[in-house]
């Protein structure tokens, strides 16, 4: 997201304990993944770039 922002702030965005926070937040990796995923679309519709299901893995 900060690279959508052109904030990139390093290496690591988040401590190890927050990742685990936010993917059980998110009902789990799978669930994680997709909301990541609809988010890249969204992010690169915006920006209008093609981005398509298969730059991810699933």
């Amino acid at each position: 997201m900060f690279e959508y922002f052109g904030q990139e702030l390093g290496k690591n965005i988040c401590d190890k304990g927050e990742i685990e926070g936010i993917i059980q937040q998110a009902d789990g990796l799978d669930e994680y993944k997709k909301y990541l995923k609809q988010a890249s679309i969204a992010f690169s519709d915006n920006k209008n770039i093609v981005l398509s299901s298969e730059y991810f893995e699933f």
